[in-house]
């Protein structure tokens, strides 16, 4: 499936996926798993923290539920933020893919080929994220938004 970010500019994103340095990429897979929804806890010390980050966070997190979606949608681009902080967080793995530019289906998905033979090899190699420790991610993110 294609994802936000890259859905609305695929061909910036595909120019950075071709851009030559070490690219980290999170995946829908990883940044939307059921696991990486604020648990009742987190919810919890956010709403008796007073800082303005942890009382921005749960208005994001009531707002997208009130839409009847998880909180899960207010998390997808920290777990990049976090894993900068600590990749000790993510496993990750190389694997070639690219950016679709063209076609009314495909065009803003991020195509991987996992192939061992007959690989795409003018595909860029790209570090993908494929597990994260959500509960060490979400004790991060809570922590630092209610500190």
């Amino acid at each position: 499936m294609s994802e936000w970010n890259i859905f609305v500019d695929p061909e910036a994103a595909r120019t950075v996926f071709h851009a030559g340095f070490d690219l980290v990429a999170v995946g829908l897979d990883v940044a939307t798993h059921p696991s990486i929804n604020f648990r009742p806890h987190d919810l919890e010390a956010l709403r008796a923290s007073d800082t303005g980050e942890a009382a921005l966070a749960t208005r994001v997190v009531d707002f997208v539920n009130g839409r009847g979606y998880q909180s899960y949608c207010s998390l997808i681009d920290s777990v990049a933020v976090a894993a900068a902080i600590d990749p000790t967080l993510i496993e990750t793995v190389q694997l070639r893919c690219d950016v679709a530019t063209e076609g009314r289906l495909t065009r803003g998905m991020t195509v991987v080929d996992r192939r061992a033979h007959h690989q795409w090899t003018d595909l860029p190699l790209i570090t993908v994220v494929r597990d994260l420790d959500f509960g060490r991610f979400l004790d991060l993110v809570t922590g630092e938004l209610a500190r």
